[in-house]
């Protein structure tokens, strides 16, 4: 069944991902990526091709996870994956992101945020909100950096998601100090 093959060799990749084994989980990639291509398997394609921008991005190749995240949204939109096409989006914000081209990132992590909110889970909607957040803070535009942690705060709040809370919490506090805002620092 190499359906099985390939899917077994994609966790295989991920767990060498996690283990720092980036050659090996490339290989692995690359080689589940052949048989999903050769079977077909165009929304399995796609899943590996982000996994695989992914890991070239952790690697330091952004050029490499640029090429494999586009071919991977690409195949998300033909076959109307959402969930991939989000997935996708969220990660071309990051890679502009680490390339300081934040207005380019804002444009993808702003299209992701519109599919989660179509797609109703507030968790990805917050973390949508939080990479916008982010960026705006690296732009300088602290108050709109500031609505969307309060908005992220807010998707934490209805997911239930206690950490993520804390974590938009303490974005909030860290833009106020960053424009000398020390008691609105502490109070967030």
């Amino acid at each position: 069944d190499r359906r099985g093959v390939a899917a077994s060799l994609s966790e295989i990749g991920l767990i060498q991902s996690q283990q720092g084994d980036i050659d090996g989980a490339r290989a692995s990639y690359r080689e589940a990526i052949e048989i999903r291509r050769d079977i077909a398997d165009a929304q399995g394609l796609g899943l590996l091709l982000m996994r695989l921008g992914e890991l070239e991005l952790g690697a330091g190749n952004p050029e490499d996870a640029l090429a494999n995240t586009r071919e991977a949204l690409r195949i998300q939109i033909e076959i109307g994956d959402e969930v991939g096409q989000a997935a996708s989006l969220n990660n071309l914000g990051t890679i502009y992101d680490q390339r300081g081209e934040y207005s380019e990132s804002l444009v993808y992590y702003q299209r992701a945020m519109e599919i989660r909110e179509r797609l109703g889970n507030p968790s990805e909607v917050a973390n949508a909100l939080h990479n916008i957040a982010a960026t705006y803070t690296l732009l300088g535009s602290f108050r709109e950096g500031q609505d969307h942690y309060l908005r992220a705060l807010e998707q934490r709040r209805a997911a239930a998601d206690e950490a993520g809370a804390a974590l938009e919490s303490f974005s909030l506090g860290r833009v106020h100090g960053q424009q000398g805002r020390y008691a609105a620092a502490l109070a967030a």
